[in-house]
């Protein structure tokens, strides 16, 4: 590793190799040497004013990263190394000595030299000798260190910061109070107002003349804070004769300079301050009070006149001795802290105690006040004024007030007091905790806000001129006057008096208000009136005739029920009413004056309920009288009051009552069903007959009747005694024909009951009612069909049984003469088929007619085989399903195709559409085949000639429709269901006619249902039949994929159309 000293050499070596000017454009040869040189130099390389490569030693000078250098503007390059002075790009000097700054501020003097390599440039920066700060001027590294001033050198003569302490750089605005933010830039960019300054001037001069500039204080007032006071010394540094730094070593002052000027600017104040005291001593002695001066040790050096007329003491006396110590002062605080203030703040002022010659003792109104002389000395002026009787009389005065104060506070009205300007002034206890939880603090508060409004005792809003503190500074005198306060949170009354009092010159003094919240009494007084009122509106409106008599046997109130039932208007007197009818008890009995209900209440009887049949001219009615009478506090009688219903209707209801009690009674002896009705305890109310001879004996509650028992459910689980229906009812439940099975004495007898809960107005249960009746004959009859059925259940279960095996043995039967039939037919059809293929030219016409014969009944043949195996296989449920993706539209549309040589023989429209062009499904193709094939042979055998026939797919809810429509004879109605029975057919004349065995359609019907699907058929007779089909819209997961679209014209299409269309002769 080369050190600095041996790169520069090698730099100033490889740099005259190179030569002298800035062109490098040679041979090859030239270029691998000067490569070869580079390598050992700090540089770096500019393409298109881009830095493309920086050497190992440039990174090692600048501290910076590859990444922080390469790829970057080289503008910003050198913002980023700080160079200068005054470097320019396209100007630079060789010789001249610029700085460059490392990435940690570090100052570093380089030469710089420019190759021009063609397209690129390359800069070589040579570090200089000796050019460390640290190393030229050691002691800065010093000063550096100890922050207790700012020190900081800079470059000349362009005045750039090289370096600096903390404390130096704090002392700049933001953002120059960082190092990064003004280290390598000039004074002039980072000092706020630099420029025109005096400091401007100042470094000047230094570059101007070289000399040291020393200032103890210097001010400066650019900086965003304000006016700065500085301490500073700029000392310029040499190197080979030449000024090329200045040291500067600055303090911030202006702290201390603020406060020198603070003490100058007080002292000054205080000597214009003892030079005025002085002349108003002078004049001390021309004042009425007391004055005296004395030195802080108490020793007196000034007698006025005041003071010998106050104290009885002559100047000569006084001068000289202790004041407190002559005068025996009592002072309310320490001797010592007294001095301890008059020091601080020079002057205190209280009342104190002084003795005169005379020995009498004055209360003395005291001022203490430290006064400085020319010398320096301090002298203490004390201010005397006699107060002895002036606190007498506050004192009087304040006891006369507390006396007062005390009176008011114990009155238990609320008190308000208002100066003679409406302002609140004060009020007593009761008065503060009136409205102690309002939102204000006073009882009417006139200069502000109030969450209040305020009404008469009418209701109507009284307005603040007319407020009681109003009205009584006009002078009025307010007494008992009713207020009412309404806020948000509440309403409040009161009983306001109010009285204005006068000075002696005549003036409004005080408002005085007296106020007592009378809410209480307002909210009970009200109370009362409502139910005066609710009172009178229930005797008035009350259904039962009221009327209240005095003393005297004189009615004075008689409601409206009185008057209107029993004409009472013009009774006065109670005997009246004894004139208009007869009375009599409910014995028959008539009554006498003395004894009707209303003189018995005047004789001072109470009544209660008698009931009273009075016999009017034209009617009679029945009277429920109440009545009683009333006492005064001294027990005589005072009012009587009775209260009278016509209860006539009442009387006749239970009359008619009973009679249904009776009708009731004789309708539940009737019945022959047991019921039992019971209260809430269990308790037996009412039992008819039935019951009494069910239970055979007597029983008082349920509880008697269960334990003479033992009870079962119907299946013979014991019920317990919770379960019993009758608690079930007492718990609310409805019980309906519950199957019951008692023994009683050995006796099993079964029982159907039912019961239900009988509710009050209030939702609770009252009552129970419970029915049973007698079913064991049923249940015994019942059990004997029961072993019938089951003996005959056993018997259908064989004969069932029987049946199926020979259903099945026929199946079996059908399916081995079937396969038996397709042997010799399968042997018929390849021997017709070998002469077809052989020699069928050879053959004459009549041969060849009687050999097609042999080949259609051959496949008609085959066809019915068929049928039977399939129709055996649905029916032992063993149709095999083999789906595959297939597309239905191809498949439909080559099936129609396959058939249209048989629709055009018959001269019949054969048409296909559908709404899709392509649609894959997963279905069984060769059950899809038969299916649709059939369909076609039904409709092409019964479509006459000429008509049409249509073959449609589209989508109907999610599923795939087929549609085969014809033209064609229709089905009636009756048979619809029928034609996809086994054998069923429409007509057999018909099917005789187009060689049909109702076996097609059975087949199809079940070959869509094991394909999910469902068929249908629309039909008018004589207009066409219409078959639906739907399968489901859906896809498969096949697990091979299958070779391709089958190809439904190959020969089993043929063949399986060639049989299905046997019954057809082309």
């Amino acid at each position: 590793m080369w050190n600095i000293q041996e790169l520069n050499g090698r730099l100033i070596k490889n740099t005259v190799t190179i030569g002298k000017t800035r062109s490098c454009r040679g041979s090859n040869m030239d270029t691998e040497k000067l490569s070869d040189e580079l390598s050992y130099l700090p540089y770096f390389m500019v393409k298109d004013d881009i830095v493309v490569k920086v050497s190992e030693w440039f990174i090692k000078i600048s501290q910076f990263s590859e990444d922080e250098l390469l790829n970057h503007n080289l503008k910003d390059i050198f913002e980023t190394l700080r160079i200068g002075p005054n470097f320019s790009m396209y100007n630079i000097d060789e010789s001249m000595d610029y700085f460059l700054f490392a990435k940690d501020l570090e100052v570093k003097l380089v030469n710089v030299r420019v190759i021009d390599k063609r397209e690129e440039l390359i800069l070589i920066f040579t570090e200089k000798a000796n050019s460390n700060l640290d190393v030229k001027f050691p002691f800065i590294s010093k000063l550096c260190r100890d922050d207790h001033e700012g020190v900081a050198i800079f470059s000349l003569p362009d005045i750039t910061l090289l370096k600096a302490n903390q404390t130096f750089v704090s002392f700049f605005d933001k953002p120059y109070n960082k190092k990064e933010n003004c280290i390598g830039r000039r004074v002039s960019e980072f000092v706020t107002g630099f420029k025109g300054s005096t400091s401007e001037k100042i470094w000047n001069d230094i570059v101007k003349t070289g000399q040291t500039f020393t200032t103890d204080e210097y001010v400066f007032d650019r900086f965003e804070r304000g006016i700065t006071y500085w301490k500073s010394t700029l000392t310029p540094l040499y190197e080979d004769g030449k000024l090329k730094y200045c040291l500067e070593m600055t303090k911030d002052i202006t702290e201390q300079v603020l406060q020198r000027k603070k003490i100058e600017e007080q002292a000054e104040i205080i000597k214009r301050h003892n030079e005025q005291l002085k002349l108003q001593a002078e004049l001390l002695n021309l004042s009425s009070e007391a004055i005296f001066a004395r030195k802080p040790d108490g020793g007196i050096i000034f007698w006025n006149k005041g003071a010998e007329e106050l104290y009885g003491y002559s100047a000569e006396e006084a001068v000289g001795n202790v004041s407190y110590d002559m005068l025996k002062t009592v002072y309310p605080l320490d001797i010592n802290d007294l001095e301890g203030i008059i020091k601080e703040i020079g002057i205190w002022r209280g009342i104190v105690e002084h003795t005169g010659k005379n020995g009498k003792k004055l209360m003395i109104s005291n001022v203490h006040q430290i006064i400085s002389m020319n010398n320096g000395e301090n002298i203490i002026l004390e201010i005397n004024r006699d107060v002895t009787e002036v606190i007498k009389m506050e004192d009087e005065i304040k006891r006369q007030k507390e006396e007062l104060q005390e009176i008011i506070e114990n009155i238990d009205d609320a008190i308000y007091i208002y100066d003679g300007n409406k302002n609140f002034y004060l009020a007593n206890k009761a008065g503060n905790e009136l409205f102690k939880e309002s939102e204000f603090e006073s009882f009417e508060e006139l200069n502000g806000s109030t969450p209040y409004k305020y009404y008469d005792k009418n209701g109507d809003e009284i307005t603040k001129d007319n407020l009681v503190v109003s009205r009584v500074s006009r002078g009025e005198v307010i007494v008992n006057y009713k207020m009412t306060f309404k806020s948000s949170l509440e309403t409040k009354h009161f009983s306001v008096n109010g009285r204005p009092i006068y000075d002696d010159s005549g003036l409004l003094k005080f408002v005085v208000i007296c106020c007592r919240d009378i809410t209480p009494d307002m909210e009970v007084q009200t109370q009362i009136e409502q139910n005066n009122r609710k009172l009178e509106a229930i005797i008035e409106n009350m259904s039962d005739m009221l009327m209240v008599f005095d003393k005297n046997g004189e009615y004075i109130l008689k409601n409206k029920a009185a008057i209107m039932e029993v004409n009472a208007k013009d009774y006065r007197m109670i005997g009246d009413s004894y004139k208009k009818g007869l009375y009599f008890d409910l014995d028959g009995n008539e009554l006498q004056l003395d004894k009707i209900p209303a003189m018995r209440v005047l004789n001072g009887e109470k009544i209660v309920e008698q009931i009273l049949h009075v016999k009017y001219p034209i009617e009679e009615k029945y009277i429920g009288i109440s009545g009683a009478p009333l006492y005064d506090d001294n027990g005589k009688f005072q009012l009587g009051v009775v209260c009278m219903r016509d209860i006539t209707e009442t009387i006749k209801q239970s009359e008619e009552i009973r009679k249904q009690k009776d009708m009731f009674e004789a309708v539940l002896n009737t019945m022959q069903e047991a019921t039992y009705v019971f209260d809430r305890s269990g308790k037996y109310i009412v039992t008819n007959e039935f019951a009494k001879k069910r239970m055979k004996r007597s029983f008082d509650n349920i509880l008697d009747d269960y334990n003479a028992s033992r009870t079962l459910d119907y299946t013979g689980r014991e019920i317990a005694f919770e379960e019993l229906p009758a608690y079930r009812v007492l718990r609310g439940e409805t019980i309906k024909n519950q199957i019951l099975n008692y023994f009683i004495n050995g006796k099993e007898t079964y029982v159907v009951t039912s019961g239900t809960p009988i509710y009050d107005d209030n939702g609770d249960i009252t009552l129970g009612v419970l029915t049973t009746r007698d079913i064991t004959n049923f249940i015994n009859s019942e059990k004997e069909l029961k072993a019938a059925q089951e003996q005959l259940l056993i018997s259908e279960q064989e004969k069932r049984a029987a049946l199926e095996k020979a259903i099945e043995m026929k199946d079996e039967f059908l399916s081995l003469i079937s396969h038996e039939f397709r042997t010799p037919l399968n042997v018929i059809n390849s021997a017709v088929q070998a002469i077809n293929y052989f020699c069928r030219n050879e053959l004459p016409d009549r041969a060849k007619k009687y050999l097609d014969m042999i080949k259609l009944n051959t496949f008609r043949q085959l066809r019915l085989v068929n049928n039977l195996l399939d129709i055996t296989r649905a029916d032992a449920g063993r149709i095999k399903i083999s789906k595959r993706n297939l597309d239905i539209v191809f498949i439909t549309k080559s099936i129609t195709e396959s058939v249209q040589a048989y629709a055009c023989q018959k001269e019949i429209n054969l048409i296909f559409t559908s709404q899709f062009k392509e649609k894959v499904i997963g279905i069984d193709d060769e059950k899809y085949e038969r299916i649709l094939l059939n369909l076609l042979s039904n409709a092409i055998k019964f479509t006459p000639k000429g008509k049409a026939i249509t073959v449609n797919l589209s989508i109907r809810k999610d599923n795939v429709c087929i549609e085969v429509k014809d033209e064609g004879i229709g089905i009636p109605k009756d048979k619809k269901k029928v034609i996809f029975e086994r054998f069923g057919q429409v007509d057999s004349s018909l099917s005789r006619r187009a060689e049909g065995t109702g076996i097609g359609l059975s087949l199809v019907k079940r070959f869509v249902d094991a394909l999910d699907g469902n068929i249908s058929v629309k039909s008018v007779v004589g207009e066409g039949s219409t078959f639906t089909i739907l399968l489901p819209n859906s896809t498969i997961d096949e697990k091979e994929s299958e070779s391709g679209m089958l190809d439904l014209m190959d020969n089993r299409l043929v063949q399986v159309t060639d049989v299905e269309f046997s019954d057809i002769y082309l």
